[in-house]
């Protein structure tokens, strides 16, 4: 169809009515009309040639292609936070249910996996990329240094402050550190000041061969000493110098030093009590305490070195104490087959400046063992390292089996006459002789002093015959 065109009619030929169209093919003239046109494609053009195949719409409606290949009409669906408005001719999708931005929300030009999205700026628009990311399993990575987890920490209400609690219900919660592959130590650590490397600081140490409790120091920071509290009030106090102090503070030349009031229960107070169990495995010895002092390696003098002191403290007006005692053994200590409350072994040696005395007296006198003897009296072993009184009227027997080796007693004659001491004990000597006496005579104001050898030998002398 080269030839073909379409152009006015010439002169002579026939007229157009209306919508017709003259087709001009191998110098003839054609007629074309709308009705033509229309009978072929369809009323409304049909897909197949070239239309949509709908003649009608409403407001907001599209065409669409379908999984046939044609085309469907349909409207806009709605998501989350999103609004559409179908107007006349036009098409308003708009943000809604807090989305506060409108338009589109732009990004960076690239990402890290898994990392936490974050808003840049104020406009809602726009977000950028993290240093925070969740993997798949939801494990927490912050890549970094410095960085700082900022909350309310320190709030006057104390249900108001930032908290860790487990999402297990009624159930503890526990804060953990772990160290990282084959390391074997972890530590929580807090400072006293916001610039940590010149800050005092204390931690708690998990280690593999000691757990620590550590107050110490960075850069500039001070050393401080660890303190112990309950009660709103400091119980023990470990200064930095390792001095130690259990309700109060210690002295700086008292390593070791024990204050504060007292508890009492049914009357009584203690300081200290040592009070355990003897595993049966010690079967050498036990010791309930123990001092070893050692001195260092330098030239000097210390005058004095004592184990264990006891030094008077404050009387408080208006208290006042009967008895007291530098060392006191109970009367209860009789468990073992030899008991002692005080011992020396070896070579040591015992001084009391004040003198010593036992239930009857002074050692260094000799005390009257009750009042005078006016009748017949038998020694006791309650008499050993007294005197006994003879007085009108008395006398002595000296019984047998009864003292051991080493006891003495003496007696003192204390009339104008001479008395008899009777002998029951097996043997008995007058000092310096050689025979067995069943009794002896003591003089007027005369002493006689017994030794006893054995439960039944023993040996007078003094004044008697």
């Amino acid at each position: 169809m080269a030839d073909t065109k379409i152009s006015a009619l010439s002169s002579g030929a026939p007229a157009q009515a209306t919508d017709e169209t003259v087709i001009a093919r191998s110098g003839a003239n054609y007629k074309l009309t709308v009705a033509n046109i229309v009978g072929y494609l369809g009323t409304p053009i049909t897909e197949a040639n070239g239309g949509t195949g709908e003649s009608s719409y409403t407001s907001g409606q599209l065409l669409i292609g379908n999984a046939a290949g044609g085309l469907t009409k349909a409207t806009l669906t709605a998501g989350s936070n999103v609004t559409i408005t179908n107007g006349d001719g036009a098409i308003t999708i708009a943000a809604s249910g807090g989305g506060g931005g409108g338009g589109d929300v732009v990004g960076p030009a690239s990402a890290t996996d898994n990392a936490l999205v974050r808003f840049d700026g104020t406009t809602g628009k726009l977000v950028q990329n993290s240093t925070w990311t969740v993997d798949d399993s939801g494990n927490v990575t912050v890549t970094g240094t410095g960085l700082r987890f900022y909350a309310d920490f320190s709030n006057a209400t104390a249900a108001n402050r930032f908290c860790f609690q487990t999402t297990t219900a009624n159930s503890s919660t526990g804060v953990f550190a772990i160290p990282s592959g084959s390391a074997t130590g972890a530590t929580w650590r807090a400072f006293n000041a916001a610039d940590p490397d010149n800050a005092g600081y204390i931690d708690i140490l998990a280690g593999s061969t000691a757990h620590e409790i550590r107050a110490s120091k960075n850069g500039s920071g001070t050393y401080l000493p660890l303190l112990f509290k309950t009660n709103n009030a400091t119980q023990m106090r470990l200064n930095t110098d390792g001095n130690f102090g259990l309700g109060q503070t210690a002295d700086a030349n008292i390593k070791l030093q024990l204050g504060g009031t007292l508890a009492v229960d049914s009357g009584t107070s203690i300081h200290e009590s040592a009070n355990g169990t003897i595993p049966s495995g010690a079967t050498t010895s036990a010791v309930g305490y123990q001092s070893i002092l050692n001195t260092a390696a330098a030239s000097f003098t210390l005058p004095t070195y004592a184990h264990f002191y006891a030094k008077q403290g404050t009387l408080g007006a208006g208290s006042t104490v009967t008895t007291q005692y530098g060392f006191l053994a109970d009367s209860g200590l009789s468990g073992a087959g030899t008991n002692w409350g005080f011992y020396g072994a070896g070579s040591t040696k015992a001084y009391f400046g004040g003198g010593v005395e036992d239930a009857s007296g002074k050692l260094r006198a000799v005390p009257q063992s009750g009042s005078a003897k006016t009748g017949s009296y038998s020694l006791a072993t309650t008499d050993v390292g007294l005197f006994i009184e003879v007085g009108s009227g008395g006398s002595i027997t000296i019984p047998d089996a009864t003292f051991s080796a080493g006891d003495i007693v003496s007696v003192f004659n204390n009339t104008s006459g001479n008395i008899t001491i009777t002998c029951t004990i097996t043997t008995a000597y007058i000092a310096g002789t050689d025979s067995d006496k069943a009794s002896v005579t003591l003089a007027t104001r005369g002493v006689a002093t017994i030794l006893f050898i054995s439960g039944t030998v023993c040996v007078i002398s003094g004044n008697v015959s």
